[in-house]
């Protein structure tokens, strides 16, 4: 487990930052951005405590290491993570080039309109025939793909 998904995050966001907020009665919550809870004391003293020394700062501390690129143990090393998330972002890259492409190819046929703007409606109509059906969160990735595309289809298409 780690506390921050990137070294610039966990940078960012030291133990000596991290802010005590009263979230109710006998509820005190460490926080290490606003809004962003690790833990919930009964006590304000106990809160205050926890941002000097205990789990949280040995966390914070084992993962500034990890960081480094020192070997926790039962932690896989950061490179590898690190390698994964990129091999990830452009496997997901790539996929959403190959949508954005099918939409310029199939919009006219689909939609009746080869210049069709790449909508979330249009891209859903025309992309409903895939295999795996892209999550409306993913059209403003693979509608950037269409303009590119549509902008200049040698260099971009397959």
């Amino acid at each position: 487990m780690t506390l921050f998904a990137t070294p610039e995050e966990h940078a960012a966001h030291p133990p000596a930052s991290w802010q005590v907020i009263h979230a109710g009665q006998r509820s005190w919550n460490l926080e290490t951005a606003p809004g962003v809870a690790i833990h919930t004391y009964r006590t304000r003293e106990a809160a205050e405590a926890a941002k000097v020394s205990g789990q949280w700062v040995d966390l914070w501390e084992r993962e500034s290491r990890w960081y480094a690129g020192e070997a926790i143990p039962h932690w896989r090393l950061w490179a590898d993570v690190k390698a994964e998330r990129e091999r990830r972002a452009a496997r997901l890259q790539e996929r959403y080039r190959g949508y954005g492409i099918k939409f310029a190819l199939d919009a006219e046929m689909r939609l009746g309109d080869a210049d069709a703007e790449p909508t979330d409606a249009n891209l859903a109509a025309v992309l409903a025939t895939c295999a795996r059906r892209p999550h409306p969160t993913e059209y403003a990735a693979i509608r950037g793909h269409v303009l590119a595309y549509r902008a200049n289809p040698e260099v971009h298409g397959r």
